[in-house]
């Protein structure tokens, strides 16, 4: 995702230190807080040409972009967030107006410009100069799709790399070095269930943690979790370890782990 949509830094050079908010805060968690502190004078921006180019073979895979008459229509958008009690955050988005039955869904909204400041025309006006060049130049040129592959849900992926380029230096996403050097990467056979367990593991998690990004991880929110395992049958249960903040939960089997991906209602 960082190649196919990459976001680029942008400095504010004459941003000012967070001042105190008097309003409302929209996030409080210390964890993001303190992450949000550290891009104080900064500004991520991605390419809306890279986002459209991305998410446009599922739009017309699904029918809400003709290709027979492709014209997009976008909305660009943008509110300011009230990060902790010193930073105030401005997001800037778009969205497709072509997808109707995902106009309020915060899934298809997709981040443009976000910085560190206030909504003051100023400093909008630094902020959308490259979201404005960008735009007017779809205006006058239109999309190009140099890569027809970005998006395809149904482009069949093949191993690229080889066991020769992975013993010289590894590549992002392996830690450690295979221990059979000498077996070339197409002789592995990947293990279903195993990968099975695995993406189990991290959805469930991904789950829990933004339950717990937005404070919703509670009593009720375990309980519900509960009464739900308990309908499609599974033996769950969640429990504080002693002594600390942190919950541990049930560690399920194989056939319960397709149960919850096949039946839970999320």
């Amino acid at each position: 995702m960082n190649n196919t949509i990459p976001i680029s830094i942008l400095n504010i050079s004459n941003q000012l230190s967070p001042t105190p908010i008097n309003e409302n805060l929209d996030i409080n968690d210390p964890e993001i807080v303190e992450e949000v502190l550290k891009y104080i004078g900064k500004a991520g921006y991605h390419r809306i040409t890279d986002i459209l180019l991305f998410i446009l073979p599922d739009l017309i895979n699904r029918h809400v972009i003709n290709p027979d008459n492709p014209i997009i229509n976008l909305r660009i958008s943008g509110d300011g967030r009230n990060v902790g009690c010193k930073v105030k955050h401005v997001i800037i988005t778009c969205v497709i107006l072509d997808n109707i039955a995902n106009l309020h869904k915060s899934d298809y909204h997709y981040t443009i410009i976000l910085y560190s400041g206030t909504e003051n025309y100023e400093l909008l006006q630094r902020m959308i100069e490259p979201i404005s060049n960008e735009l007017n130049d779809l205006v006058l040129n239109g999309l190009r799709d140099s890569n027809e592959n970005i998006g395809n849900k149904h482009k069949v992926c093949v191993i690229e790399k080889t066991m020769d380029q992975i013993k010289l230096k590894l590549p992002p996403g392996h830690v450690k070095s295979p221990l059979l050097q000498m077996i070339p990467l197409s002789h592995y056979v990947p293990n279903e269930l195993h990968i099975m367990l695995r993406i189990w593991d991290r959805l469930w998690d991904l789950v829990l943690q933004e339950l717990k990004t937005q404070n919703q991880f509670n009593d009720l929110a375990r309980a519900k979790i509960l009464a739900k395992m308990r309908r499609i049958l599974i033996s769950f249960n969640f429990w504080q370890e002693q002594g600390t903040q942190n919950w541990s939960y049930t560690s399920l089997m194989g056939e319960d782990k397709e149960k919850v991906l096949k039946n839970f209602n999320f």
